[in-house]
């Protein structure tokens, strides 16, 4: 059994919950919208951050909401086992998503500056948007699977809490192997990306002997350069704020205290908060992203 909270400590939770989603849905609403509004910024780049930007919107509106219900309020009304495995799942689908959203974007970089010219040549925004939809499609059928092995598990007409504590016991194994497969996806990325970029900082002086324009090939090089430190900053972001949980999930504490119960929720909460900080990245790191919200605030329907 779980102890209940203390209303002081529902209402300091509940404030708190309640500005990370508004900073989620304002921050990353925003920067959709900047993106689709203004024609120059619909880059194939920009796109995929669209799209991440859009899973870390809808996690805050679904997810977020439904762990405020449920951890925070512990609403006496949501309970049984659909609740329980439709919160599981939203859970498991948000963090598949932005998983491959990262490495999407991440693979965008190194194909562009590893294949250059013959990559730029194939991309496309309808390719950009069938491989959006396939990390949507992967996801969902990914998750849906996941979940029918936990079909079994039956508490009659228990608090979601007490499910979701089940479903984690026999869900340990998939998550920890989505994590374990996008970091060692990303360390390999990453490493192939560095190479692909000494390899192109070697073919520079080679532009100028063969009379090509070496200055637009080194602007060029650090324009990608600088993408791929914005991408890894995000994921390092994504990857810091959920330490916390992973030591939480651990240890396996079961709140049966007031210290971990706020242990407990500022796991989570800095796991979601990883959701919030990704507009603060785009926003510092990219300047026509930062003038074009400038301007969409000035004059949104202009």
């Amino acid at each position: 059994m779980y102890p209940g909270k203390p209303l002081i400590t529902k209402v300091i939770m509940s404030a708190l919950t309640f500005i990370l989603i508004l900073a989620c849905e304002l921050g990353n609403g925003l920067m959709f919208a900047v993106i689709a509004r203004f024609k120059s910024l619909r880059t194939i780049q920009n796109i995929l951050i669209a799209n991440l930007c859009l899973v870390d919107f809808l996690s805050a509106v679904i997810a977020f909401t439904m762990y405020m219900i449920y951890t925070v309020l512990e609403a006496g009304w949501f309970r049984g086992k659909a609740l329980g495995i439709l919160t599981c799942g939203f859970d498991r689908l948000f963090a598949t998503l932005n998983l491959l959203s990262m490495l999407v974007i991440l693979v965008n970089k190194y194909l562009a500056i590893s294949y250059g010219f013959k990559y730029l040549a194939w991309k496309t925004k309808t390719n950009a948007v069938i491989c959006i939809s396939l990390v949507w499609f992967v996801s969902i059928i990914s998750t849906v699977s996941s979940l029918i092995l936990l079909s079994d598990i039956n508490l009659g007409d228990a608090h979601v809490i007490h499910y979701r504590t089940e479903i984690f016991k026999q869900g340990k194994l998939f998550v920890a192997a989505t994590r374990a497969f996008f970091v060692s996806f990303a360390v390999i990325l990453s490493c192939l990306t560095a190479r692909a970029i000494q390899m192109e900082k070697k073919k520079v002086p080679n532009y100028v002997l063969m009379n090509l324009c070496a200055t637009q090939a080194v602007a060029r090089l650090k324009q990608d350069l600088k993408a791929i430190k914005t991408i890894f900053i995000t994921i390092a972001a994504y990857l810091f704020c959920h330490i916390p949980v992973v030591v939480f999930a651990t240890i396996g504490l079961q709140e049966v205290n007031q210290a971990q119960m706020w242990f407990a929720f500022i796991a989570w909460y800095c796991a979601y908060f990883s959701s919030a900080v990704n507009p603060i990245i785009y926003y510092t790191r990219l300047p026509r992203v930062r003038c074009a919200v400038k301007q969409f605030l000035k004059d949104p329907f202009g």
